[in-house]
């Protein structure tokens, strides 16, 4: 044997058996991450005082802000910390802490992020390799699965979903089988407003095979079951169908047998005269997952928009006439004009009142416990001008001479009209205080601000796109024969091959808490009918869903068939929606147990 095979033999071996080794050695590794802010500041604070105090902090990078990553080896010893690491989410960038500072802290605070009896949360692969760690899968809380929007529109979490629009989801407790109710071929863009055919089938979670029962339905419906004048439903007769869903691709094909027998009961002469039929349809789309994130406050963010509502409320506050106390318990009645040099400039306003009082008379009294009934003739920051009532006398005396409350009344007066008043500062009561530091707070959020905000995902959209096929016939049946007896469809013309492609694309969205899910769908074919159609749904209350459809069926969008050459009959366009178009709205209810 050759001696360098033999070396490369070995050489390969050696890779292999290291690589094996590697990977065992990852699964003994542990990686989190502290979500908890407050523990956050605590340890990173801690350590940025310890690297002052050593004269360390010349070569520090960590800010903070910053998020402590952990990795964490199961040894036989136990777990053992491998590696400490601080990620700044603004920068995204990964930053070392000084081991030989982190031994000199308060051990507690490091066996408080050992034992993980916090707010946690997993790291990524990108995360991972930043802990000189490797993965090829990230953690399901990063990966948007399939799965969530797929069971929002296929599959089921309850045991039995029932709602208005006429479908029907019923499965075991821990079964994979379910049983199905749907009305219409919604995918296909033939909705329930126009198609009212039930498919009754079995179904699990990747595919689903049912039957096709008429519901005998001769009209176009919107919501509250009214009916579009002229608009024109499709017909149906017994079928099969099947579909599947899978991460990646999809479809259906469905058939009806169009040489079943029709009665024309209940039906109109026009209506028996243009009987429009999807015999045979299929649908084959591609479809991928992807995550919707949107941007939430930080703890720091809703500390600061907190703090923005406080001042913008303090503000509001400040610029309304209000009562201004002092810390003596004087009070004054005006508008804010000026907060400079610690003190306050307030325009004191008219006290109408007090006013009504002086010029009719009251009851004054002096300290020494005298009183007179009189009104008010003059007043001056030292003394008053009072008429005595009893014999209209003219009194004067000094305001320091009156009773504490005739004094008060006294200020009520003399601060009048746009008389300024200044306080200082120091002399306002602390509610006003803390009115006046807040509207001189001043929070200006730049471009460059760190900690307000971060992404994180909401939502799953699935989007589907692919090609559809449906073939229309086009037939009658004889009106004046007895209702009750059955017929064979005339069949005049029929729309098939490459004349019933169409093109299907359909978004699908639902939150991570499964709540709301909503979806939008477009469909056009090459003979000429399009409909858009959107729904919305939501869980209002415990078991019970709220939701919406809205289907466009825009102006001239329907099929033309040909007459026979055989027949005196001419050509016939179907308009589902008549030839103006149609917005059908719907609302319905659903209930989940």
């Amino acid at each position: 044997m050759n001696l360098n095979i033999l070396n490369n033999r070995h050489l390969y071996l050696l890779r292999v058996v290291l690589l094996i080794g590697f990977l065992f050695a990852q699964e003994n590794l542990i990686s989190w991450e502290v979500a908890d802010p407050t523990l956050n500041r605590k340890f990173i604070e801690t350590y940025l005082n310890k690297i002052i105090a050593n004269d360390k902090f010349d070569d520090n990078s960590i800010q903070a802000s910053d998020v402590i990553m952990l990795q964490m080896e199961n040894t036989e010893k136990g777990l053992v910390l491998k590696r400490l690491r601080a990620k700044n989410y603004d920068s995204g960038e990964f930053r070392r802490f000084m081991m030989d500072q982190v031994k000199l802290m308060d051990p507690k605070l490091m066996d408080e992020l050992i034992k993980r009896k916090y707010k946690w949360g997993e790291v990524s692969k990108r995360e991972l390799s930043e802990l000189e760690s490797y993965s090829t899968v990230d953690n399901i809380l990063q990966e948007r699965s399939f799965k969530r929007a797929r069971d929002a529109f296929w599959w089921s979490t309850s045991q039995l979903e029932i709602a208005t629009t006429g479908s029907a989801f019923i499965r075991g407790r821990s079964s994979s089988q379910a049983f199905r109710m749907e009305m219409g071929l919604q995918d296909l863009g033939l909705h329930r407003q126009i198609f009212k055919n039930l498919l009754l089938g079995i179904s699990n979670d990747i595919s689903s095979a049912y039957v096709l029962i008429p519901s005998g339905s001769r009209s176009v419906s919107s919501v509250g079951g009214k009916t579009v004048p002229d608009g024109h439903a499709l017909s149906g007769t017994y079928g099969v169908g099947f579909k599947f869903d899978t991460h990646s691709i999809g479809g259906q094909v469905n058939y009806m047998d169009a040489s079943n027998t029709f009665k024309n009961k209940g039906m109109l002469e026009k209506q028996a005269a243009h009987i429009v039929l999807p015999t045979a349809s299929g649908l084959i789309y591609w479809s991928n997952t992807f995550g919707l994130n949107r941007n939430i406050p930080t703890s720091m963010g809703k500390e600061m928009s907190t703090r923005k509502t406080e001042i913008r409320k303090a503000k509001k506050e400040a610029d309304k006439k209000r009562i201004w106390k002092t810390k003596n318990n004087e009070s004054y009645e005006g508008s804010l004009i000026s907060t400079e040099n610690n003190k306050i400039a307030i325009i004191v306003e008219r006290n109408d009142k007090a006013h009504k009082q002086a010029e009719k008379g009251r009851l004054w009294t002096t300290k020494d416990d005298k009183s007179i009934r009189a009104s008010v003739v003059t007043v001056n920051k030292k003394e008053v001008t009072l008429l005595r009532q009893s014999d209209d006398k003219r009194i004067t005396t000094k305001i320091s001479n009156l009773s504490e409350y005739d004094q008060e009344f006294i200020e009520s007066l003399i601060w009048d009209g746009e008389t300024e008043k200044i306080i200082d500062f120091d002399d306002l009561s602390s509610e006003d205080k803390r009115l006046i530091r807040l509207i001189k707070q001043e929070i200006s959020e730049t471009k460059n601000s760190k900690g307000m905000k971060v992404s994180k995902p909401f939502a799953s959209l699935r989007l589907k796109v692919g090609l559809s096929l449906v073939e229309f016939i086009h037939g009658s049946i004889d009106h004046n024969q007895n209702a009750s007896d059955k017929q064979n469809l005339d069949i005049s013309d029929r729309i098939n091959n490459v004349d019933a492609l169409g093109v299907f694309i359909k978004a699908e969205v639902v939150t991570d808490n499964k709540k709301s899910k909503g979806y939008f769908q477009i469909n056009t074919s090459v003979p000429g009918l399009t409909s858009l159609a959107l729904g919305i749904e939501h869980n209002v209350w415990g078991m019970f869903n709220v939701g919406s459809n809205f289907v466009y069926i825009p102006k001239s969008s329907g099929i033309e068939f040909q007459a026979r050459q055989s027949s005196k009959s001419k050509a016939w366009t179907w308009y589902p929606a008549t030839e103006d178009g149609a917005f059908l709205p719907e609302l319905y209810f659903s209930i989940h147990f």
